[in-house]
């Protein structure tokens, strides 16, 4: 809702005291306290009062909101609409006060181009379904994910995934790896430890996260939008991403390779033996 406050007044120095000299009167100001941006937008008819309600109407939705939008389920209507081919949108997941400043003001000298819009996304569960739909989606979308340390867009979400049970191996870390946003790139690693008696074909292994929509394939989960919650992805229309390992180790039994290099050691000390009795 905006207040509304009426006040009769014939004489222009109201209007100049707000900084909109030259406005004719009657007319409708907008007090607004957005960084950047006028405090006071004036509006006069094109025509008769009677006949601009509804020009009024709209100019006050376009106006209530700042230049960089405060992306929320409450004011998604100023910036998903009319999102056709030329025009797009700019961003921002990120929760840095400092860069959201700048890109403000950044938007606010872009103020005349009315087909690019500018939206703040902070932490939480609409960030996260439209950086699943819209940006998956390709709806003329720009994506500036300028992440100051930690995308909000994924900040709600832990990672699990265990190994096989019967693969011939553990991991150091524990058999069951779990990341989430605050997780470096090590968390997502399993140190591939072999059971008695056998040995594997790598020493590491990694989670990675697949788009089951046809995406992004085997990325980790830290590198992009791996939404692998059934329950969010089924109540947001979508195929919950794949969570799987780098590669399966193949772990064999060591002791046939040991037997068999025993052999060859054998025979190499007989080969010699035999070739001394030969010199001598």
């Amino acid at each position: 809702d905006v207040p509304v406050g009426i006040v009769e007044s014939a004489s222009p120095g109201l209007l100049k005291s707000l900084g909109s000299e030259g406005k004719k009167l009657p007319c409708v100001v907008l007090l607004r306290s957005f960084d950047f941006e006028e405090k006071a937008l004036v509006f006069t008819p094109e025509s008769s009062w009677p006949n601009s309600f509804g020009p009024l109407t709209s100019w006050i939705a376009a106006k209530r909101v700042p230049a960089l939008i405060p992306g929320s389920e409450q004011t998604e209507k100023f910036f998903l609409q009319d999102i056709d081919p030329g025009n797009a949108l700019v961003l921002y997941f990120g929760e840095d006060e400092n860069l959201r400043r700048d890109l403000h003001e950044l938007a606010v000298s872009f103020g005349k181009d009315k087909k690019l819009k500018w939206v703040h996304l902070k932490s939480g569960q609409f960030s996260e379904s439209l950086g699943k739909n819209v940006l998956a989606a390709g709806l003329g979308a720009v994506a500036v994910q300028l992440f100051s340390g930690l995308a909000p867009s994924r900040a709600a979400w832990t990672w699990t995934l265990s190994i096989p049970t019967d693969g011939g191996f553990s991991c150091q870390e524990g058999n069951t790896i779990t990341g989430n946003s605050s997780s470096t790139a090590a968390d997502f690693d399993c140190t591939v430890v072999p059971d008695d008696g056998k040995t594997c074909d790598v020493t590491k292994i990694s989670m990675l996260c697949s788009d089951s929509e046809g995406g992004k394939q085997n990325f980790m989960p830290l590198d992009g939008m791996c939404i692998d919650n059934v329950a969010f992805a089924e109540s947001n229309n979508m195929t919950p991403d794949t969570l799987s390992w780098s590669q399966v180790p193949v772990c064999t039994n060591a002791t046939a390779t040991t037997s068999g290099a025993a052999a060859g050691t054998m025979m190499a000390c007989t080969t010699a033996a035999f070739l001394t009795g030969v010199i001598f």
